[in-house]
């Protein structure tokens, strides 16, 4: 199978909430079977998504995905599979959890803190119950100072509900450039944005070198599908950038091709008219 860049196919990474996942939480079924069609012929399909590893269990198991992924918005890359060892690894400094959740507490925003395989909260909230509906699982209780003692965080996540709570999160990363932030809404809540924060050094742009690299591709051989301003990187490395239609137009106008929407298993049917052009 060929990339419209006339390169052949050999990878191909999907964002998960809004380019796989729809409103209804569910997968297309064309884009189910599609890539069902990919991994027959040989391609090698991982996931590159800001969700925790074990968030995505169900999409893993779904489109029975085996090769090397990307989770926590670049800070882990590794093969699905709670037992395996990570092929990249990066954790968010004390001094920068600690500033972050000082000032996210003093704003009275919501947030969540990230190992690789639990996330915690200090205390029940109404946003904590949506988010578990993507992640299938309800955060741990636990005092963060505890929880930072005893597990290297790999990415905080902050639920946003207004455009002023995105502007105090926006002038507050200005003035912390030792981390790294991507925006993305959820599939089913296109009302909230949330904030993954991540140590600066766990880019996408790192993780992208680290899949291929672990594929064994060079990037013109890649394909990457994503909807949020958060994919623009894959988007921009791969040998074949394709956005979706729900995607904003900054993102849109990133990608070498914008596809159906992901409501109108819009990612299936391009896959499936690539397939039949081979």
């Amino acid at each position: 199978m060929q990339l419209p860049n006339g390169r052949p196919l050999r990878a191909a990474f999907f964002d998960i909430d809004g380019t796989l996942v729809n409103s209804k939480g569910t997968i297309g079924p064309t884009t189910s079977q599609e890539i069902e069609q990919l991994r027959r012929s040989g391609v090698r399909v991982g996931l590159a998504s800001g969700r925790p590893e074990f968030g995505a269990s169900r999409v893993i198991a779904d489109l029975s995905i085996t090769d090397p992924c990307m989770f926590f918005s670049g800070a882990l890359v590794c093969l699905p599979g709670a037992a395996s060892s990570p092929l990249l690894e990066v954790s968010l400094e004390g001094a920068e959890v600690h500033t972050l959740i000082e000032a996210l507490t003093t704003q009275q925003l919501y947030f969540e803190l990230y190992s690789r395989s639990e996330y915690f909260i200090e205390s029940d909230h109404p946003l904590a119950e949506m988010h578990a509906g993507y992640l299938h699982r309800y955060p741990a209780i636990a005092p963060f100072k505890d929880v930072i003692a005893q597990n290297p965080i790999l990415k905080l996540v902050a639920a946003l509900e207004s455009p002023a709570q995105e502007q105090a999160m926006r002038a507050l990363l200005s003035r912390m450039p030792q981390v790294h932030c991507a925006f993305s809404k959820g599939a089913t809540h296109d009302d909230i944005l949330f904030a993954n924060i991540t140590s600066v050094k766990a880019t996408r742009d790192h993780a992208f070198r680290a899949l291929l690299a672990a594929c064994n591709v060079s990037a013109e051989e890649t394909l990457a599908v994503g909807d949020a301003e958060a994919d623009i990187p894959f988007l921009r490395l791969a040998g074949w950038g394709l956005a979706m239609a729900n995607a904003p137009l900054a993102v849109q106008q990133q990608a070498n091709e914008v596809c159906g929407s992901v409501e109108q298993d819009g990612l299936g049917e391009w896959l499936k008219k690539l397939r039949a052009s081979a």
